[in-house]
């Protein structure tokens, strides 16, 4: 049974709640310490329940991964500026550190997985838009998006320290994407 699968059980919408636990323990947790046994107690239902829904873990984790872009695609509904866009997407980052490391991990293959792909295509989108190009490769929107990846990565993975003497705040800071 795939993830988009519409059919509801007894418990109404497991797939829903799991996804929603889900985001929640890895950001509490980190994705290694995430129980699929445990999310199921905790919603109170036995501990096969989720694989009704999700073949495996790691079909579990390409549905996270999914949600976190649709998340990531939300932030940036109604931006009108490469800078608040940039600032949206370090933002989402800086708050959702855990989940935003399991979007672009190489333990999600966007490649295997059509929805995961379209879902971080959506995400692409509104940069694109905002440059006035449709090639998902242009140099500027390359530019613009590694720029603030990898802001938003060297500050989740303690490379960069918000302070004084020690980095930029990375909300108030002018992004050059030109």
């Amino acid at each position: 049974m795939s993830t988009s699968d519409e059919r509801k059980y007894h418990h109404g919408d497991l797939p829903g709640q799991l996804i929603e636990a889900g985001v929640e323990a890895i950001e509490r947790l980190g994705v290694d310490r995430l129980s699929l046994r445990e999310l199921a107690r905790q919603i109170g239902v036995s501990p096969n329940a989720p694989y009704r829904h999700f073949e495996s873990k790691d079909l579990y984790l390409v549905a996270l991964a999914t949600e976190g872009f649709d998340r990531l695609t939300a932030v940036s509904e109604g931006v009108e500026d490469l800078q608040t866009l940039g600032r949206a997407f370090i933002g989402f980052a800086l708050k959702h550190p855990n989940l935003f490391a399991l979007m672009f991990s190489p333990v999600v293959s966007k490649s295997q997985n059509p929805e995961l792909m379209e879902a971080g295509m959506r995400s692409y989108a509104p940069l694109l838009k905002l440059l006035g190009v449709e090639n998902h490769s242009d140099p500027r929107a390359v530019k613009a998006w590694a720029l603030v990846f990898g802001l938003a990565t060297l500050r989740n993975n303690g490379f960069l320290v918000e302070g004084d003497d020690c980095g930029p705040d990375l909300l108030s800071m002018p992004l050059t994407f030109d």
